[in-house]
């Protein structure tokens, strides 16, 4: 209510007032003379009858007016009185929600605007998930240094500053005692009067260890689909043929035929061909020679009968169980027609479980020579060939193959660095292509190469020297362990791929921006690299380097794109497979030409985002949580992936059953029905691919 002045109070009450007194007096004197017109008499009474009307509303409004003003002053008291309400409860809230937020498990915090993201105020929780003693630690520290990777901090601004907010990323952060975690964070901008970001407002929570109980609860399943199958496979998978005998050989020609081939026990056969018995190195050593038996003794005299067997389609879990509850050494499979067609050792079944793959990356883990981890590279493709035929997820296939890769490459390493002594500077050994990506399958050779540090001009030549001797050393007893040589030699035993940081940024500046075909060749292989062993902190700057000239290099984008596009998907526009891309191969497609579509389509898009990660289906998953690609395309490019993954390992696996090499070449002829409609729709969905290449890079298919 506005107050009311003096001025106005005189004009609404005191001159009306004063204005019907005047009138009344002018009236009572006009009354007094004595006039004899009637028309001054009426007017005098008109007068004094207006003069009693302001004067009676005069009065009216005095009174309310009165009553105006005491209704303001009890205004006036009611707000004080409100007001000073509001403040006791805000101020009880305010010291609720503080509360609230110290005791909270989940950081509450807010960071300025600023380029590296200094922090305003945190709660407790904060500092204690980062690692931090108390809170003033914490804000001596800018919010960008604690991500383990610098470019996760621009990426989260981009996306802040595109959106508006971030909802549960999931990121790696470094903690301050130099410790990893894995922190869930959900932030929003806030603005100013001017519309300006002021700061940013966030929740972030430790996850480490769900995310590694998820890990742990993932492994466990592929170890019990691992086991599980194992031990529902027909038995006959894993016999080996008997080795025969004929009931009237002598023990000692006998005993010799069991020396030359290594066997423990002969199958004793009559004349006729018939199965009789058996006999086992135990028999010899201990009938034979307890008994002091002529050298000339048949051997049907110290055998055992009757042959306990088996059918060859037996379960091996079946098998297991009827070998310990009797006792026995070794059990022989029939065929159907009655025939004994194999043998397998009680031994082998009590150590199927070497094949799963816990044992298997321990047995790596504890290798302590080159044979050993050769051995274990042996047994990996029965292992991959029991998931895949158990269900299990060709990303975790590959992942798995991509570790033991790993492990088996890290030992090899640090042999090679226990003979040649420590390297002179720091280095990083990285790895490339597929096994960059962790995409491998049971057909790879090497692809790796060697970063080390700057180093003076005097200590070049010694320095060059270790590490070629590193490189050589490494790619050697690696192809000796299973993984072939790279025919186009992009190994780090190749002196142009064992090189200094500054020689490996003038290569990545010339792949960036100069157009040639081995240039691009080189990105589509080098720019996949993920560091193996040593200091991260080189490969690290090195994604520095490349992601500052992508910035400055717009075109390599279109370049790139344009090369990407000149693939065609194997299907024509009939909606047949189009085969015949090998001579050697010509009713055959190559189902690894078909899937590097999808990595050129994660590389180039991941490049201009600046995603780190080199996996495709991470960077798949990555561009859609940037908002970069549409939810639909990023759950169909999955599925596209993984079905095409799953018929190419299938594939390799059969291959290896005939006693074939593994390659990528299918037959669409070899295949069911059902599985060449669901290869035509993979592959046609290639051609979406490309189109959305396209249309983001403005290039023509």
């Amino acid at each position: 209510m506005k107050q009311r002045t003096g001025k106005s109070f005189f004009l609404r009450i005191i001159s009306p007032t004063l204005l019907a007194i005047l009138l009344f007096i002018i009236s009572m004197f006009l009354i007094t003379i004595p006039l004899s017109n009637t028309v001054i008499k009426i007017f005098c009474f008109i007068t004094i009858l207006i003069a009693l009307i302001l004067f009676y509303f005069t009065q009216k409004s005095l009174k309310i007016e009165k009553k105006c003003g005491q209704t303001e002053k009890d205004l006036k008291e009611s707000k004080k009185i409100y007001w000073a309400l509001m403040e006791k409860k805000l101020g009880v809230s305010q010291q609720r929600y503080q509360s609230l937020a110290d005791n909270l498990h989940i950081g509450v915090f807010s960071i300025d605007a600023s380029k590296n993201g200094n922090f305003i105020e945190a709660n407790p929780a904060t500092a204690e998930i980062l690692g931090y003693k108390n809170r003033e630690q914490l804000f001596q520290t800018p919010f960008s240094q604690l991500f383990s990777k610098t470019d996760d901090w621009e990426n989260l601004k981009s996306q802040l500053k595109q959106e508006g907010f971030v909802k549960k990323k999931i990121l790696p952060l470094e903690k301050h005692d130099g410790s990893n975690t894995v922190i869930s964070i959900s932030m929003r901008e806030t603005l100013n009067n001017d519309g300006v970001i002021k700061e940013f407002e966030g929740i972030i929570e430790n996850i480490t260890e769900r995310v590694k109980n998820e890990q742990e609860r993932e492994n466990l399943i592929v170890e019990l689909q691992t086991s599980l199958l194992f031990i529902n496979q027909p038995v006959k998978k894993f016999t080996t043929p008997p080795l025969f005998c004929s009931m009237n050989c002598s023990i000692l020609k006998a005993a010799r035929i069991m020396k030359k081939h290594r066997r423990s026990v002969l199958l004793i056969q009559t004349e006729t061909g018939d199965d009789l018995g058996i006999v086992t190195d135990y028999d010899i050593s201990h009938r034979y020679v307890a008994e002091n038996m002529a050298p000339e003794t048949p051997i049907y005299q110290i055998m055992s009968s009757p042959i306990v067997s088996v059918p060859d389609d037996a379960l091996v879990y079946e098998v297991t169980l009827l070998a310990q509850e009797e006792f026995i050494g070794h059990l022989f499979t029939k065929g159907d027609d009655g025939r004994i067609n194999g043998i397998i050792d009680n031994r082998d079944l009590v150590h199927f479980h070497q094949y799963s793959s816990s044992l298997l990356i321990r047995e790596v883990h504890e290798a302590e020579s080159v044979e050993t981890l050769t051995e274990a590279h042996e047994r990996l493709p029965r292992l991959i060939k029991t998931l895949i035929n158990c269900g299990a997820k060709p990303e975790n296939i590959t992942k798995l193959i991509s570790k033991i890769s790993d492990l088996i490459s890290e030992k090899i390493i640090t042999f090679a660095i226990e003979e040649l002594g420590p390297p002179p500077v720091d280095f990083a050994f990285i790895v490339l292509g597929s096994e960059g990506r962790s995409e491998q399958t049971l057909v790879t050779d090497q692809d790796n190469a060697i970063i080390y540090e700057d180093i003076k001009e005097a200590e070049k030549e010694e320095t060059e020297a270790y590490f070629l001797s590193l490189g050589e050393k490494v790619c050697k007893n690696l192809n000796q362990a299973g993984y072939s040589l790279c025919t186009g030699e992009i190994m780090a035993m190749n002196p142009k791929w064992c090189q200094p940081v500054s020689s490996w940024e003038n290569y990545f500046h010339c792949w960036i921006t100069e157009t040639t075909e081995q240039n691009l060749l080189n990105v589509r292989i080098f720019f996949d690299f993920r560091n193996l062993f040593g200091t991260r902190k080189l490969t690290e700057e090195l994604r520095q380097y490349i992601a500052s000239m992508l910035q400055k290099n717009q075109l390599f984008f279109i370049t790139f794109a344009q090369e990407a596009l000149h693939y065609k998907p194997p299907i024509n526009f009939f909606g047949k497979i189009v085969v015949g891309s090998s001579d050697e191969n010509p009713e055959a497609f190559n189902i690894k030409s078909a899937m590097k579509l999808l990595s050129n389509f994660a590389r180039i898009y991941s490049l201009e985002y600046n995603i780190s990660e080199t996996n495709t289906l991470v960077r798949i998953k990555k561009l859609y949580e940037l908002g970069a690609i549409k939810e639909s395309t990023y759950k169909e490019t999955t599925e596209v992936y993984n079905y095409l993954m799953q018929s190419r390992l299938k594939h390799q696996i059969i291959m290896m059953d005939s006693n074939l090499p593994p390659n990528n070449f299918i037959d669409p002829k070899t295949i069911t029905d059902i599985e060449l409609a669901m290869l035509k729709r993979a592959l046609s969905h290639l051609a979406e691919i490309q189109a959305k290449i396209s249309s983001h890079f403005k290039v023509k298919v």
